[in-house]
């Protein structure tokens, strides 16, 4: 990739740094706040988990698991959208992206408790601090393996 590429075209500042800014701020600013608390999201739990064929968990079980659930799964993706403009926008080692990757999906995660104490019933907690970088450090894991097996970076699929 050429100097050229890192600045423009389709590799731009909004292609690369936009998608986690805005998935950072719809953490913080939306996500946290009390329309997004257990009592509001039980009804989707209750819909889901009526759909479920087998009863194996009883419904407060699987509310839990689908709120904390969704935290791995939320910044998997983030990291994701980290990497990416780490790596491929600033040109990033592996290393430096992911240490980046992982500590800007910290302070989001810690952002997002902080304002989440802030929200009318909603408590902010460590231990979701704590799922937010797991869920960050599958992806991390996910991609070094990637990347120690040859895929191609970030960029480099459509080039001939």
């Amino acid at each position: 990739m050429t100097e050229s590429t890192k600045s423009s075209g389709s590799w731009g500042w909004g292609s690369c740094w936009l998608p986690p800014l805005l998935l950072a701020g719809a953490q913080i600013f939306i996500l946290s706040t009390t329309r997004f608390g257990g009592e509001h999201t039980l009804p989707l739990a209750q819909w889901v988990h009526s759909l479920w064929p087998l009863r194996l968990v009883e419904l407060v079980q699987f509310h839990l698991l689908l709120r904390k659930g969704f935290h791995l799964v939320a910044y998997s993706i983030m990291y994701l959208l980290w990497f990416r403009p780490l790596r491929v926008r600033l040109g990033l080692s592996l290393a430096r992206a992911t240490l980046w990757g992982l500590g800007l999906c910290l302070l989001v995660g810690a952002g997002e408790e902080a304002a989440e104490t802030l929200a009318p019933g909603r408590v902010g907690q460590v231990s979701d601090v704590i799922l937010d970088l797991a869920g960050a450090s599958i992806a991390a894991v996910l991609v070094w393996v990637l990347t120690r097996l040859g895929a191609p970076r970030p960029g480099e699929m459509g080039e001939a």
